[in-house]
């Protein structure tokens, strides 16, 4: 399959006086702090691949600017599988977004390597440039040093070589980095079990928790890709239920159930460890992951999410045409097949 990256905006500038794009992933949501010192979560739903992005706004003010500093956390390319598209509609929506509220960005964070959608990490931190209203030159891409063992297990499979890996983040983190948005301390929180570079950001009485559950009628992560364990994930969660009951767990996708019409994106650490259909027995939950994985179906866009997201977002490095080409795996069952 060959495509090419649709990036007519790119150069776009996000001033206030810009002619905005409204956000293509909608819904979206405000969902207002319960103290005044906590942060401002706006949620958005990327419906064709079920995952929530946010942008989350720190306190106080820049009182000279009027400027609010925000990280965005798991942002999303449009691609369109059958067509080879990779447009960035809902990156550039985000974007707009905070251009309207007089956000500045100062980094983008990744939770993770996903499986299920393509990244636009590594688009988003490359198109807010200093002379636009971020006023930050190239915010920095951060993910878990975790990272680097994904890479190594998924980089020969899609051809890619050491050198197509450089740069594709700005910062690999882990516990003891300090990170800030405004004046709210971010703490990184190592999850692994779905994926060995798992991360959760903590930001006052929130958690930002990717893949690791879900809500409560949805339940938990697969823990079959390579590097996953069902074993690490269910400490995973147990630290994660170790916070104050009111904390807002904040998670990556919601697959709506028949009995809930819209999608949701967090629910209380009371609730998860009240009500989560996966969680309400703990003792065994490690052999009911392990059965559980066996039954699902390899994610729709594993390959295509894999190599790129490796990358920070960025696509498979060109041809001698100049065209960008996806690498499928086969698995061949027969050598009269090969």
């Amino acid at each position: 399959m060959q495509f090419r990256l649709t990036t007519d905006r790119q150069a776009r500038s996000f001033s206030a006086s810009s002619t905005l794009t409204a956000p293509s992933n909608e819904p979206f949501k405000t969902h207002l702090p319960v103290k005044h010192s906590e942060p401002t979560v706006h949620s958005f739903y990327h419906k064709s691949t079920s995952t929530f992005s946010y942008v989350v706004a720190g306190s106080p003010y820049d009182a000279e600017s009027g400027v609010l500093d925000v990280v965005i956390i798991d942002s999303v390319l449009d691609y369109d599988a059958a067509s080879g598209s990779v447009t960035t509609e809902s990156a550039d929506g985000l974007m707009s977004f905070c251009a309207a509220q007089n956000y500045r960005v100062t980094a983008v964070l990744e939770t993770h390597a996903h499986a299920d959608h393509l990244s636009a990490g590594f688009y988003i931190s490359r198109s807010l440039h200093v002379g636009h209203l971020n006023r930050v030159a190239n915010p920095p891409l951060i993910i878990g040093k975790g990272i680097e063992e994904v890479q190594r297990r998924f980089a020969p499979r899609y051809g890619l070589t050491q050198g197509d890996l450089q740069g594709s983040f700005d910062l690999l983190i882990d516990e003891k980095m300090n990170l800030r948005v405004g004046n709210s301390r971010i703490n990184a929180i190592h999850l692994p079990g779905h994926t060995p570079d798992h991360m959760g950001y903590q930001i006052g009485e929130n958690i930002f928790t990717g893949d690791v559950v879900f809500l409560p009628d949805v339940g938990s992560a697969r823990a079959d890709f390579p590097g996953g364990s069902a074993d690490l994930l269910r400490a995973s969660i147990h630290r994660l239920l170790d916070a104050s009951p009111q904390t807002r767990l904040y998670v990556g996708h919601d697959y709506p159930p028949p009995s809930r019409a819209d999608p949701k994106c967090f629910s209380t650490i009371s609730e998860t460890q009240h009500e989560n259909v996966h969680l309400k027995n703990m003792d065994d939950f490690v052999q009911r992951r392990l059965i559980r994985d066996k039954e699902l179906a390899a994610p729709r866009l594993l390959h295509p999410s894999l190599q790129v997201n490796i990358r920070g977002g960025r696509l498979p490095p060109p041809g001698p045409d100049g065209v960008s080409r996806m690498q499928i795996p086969l698995t061949a069952g027969s050598a009269n097949l090969l």
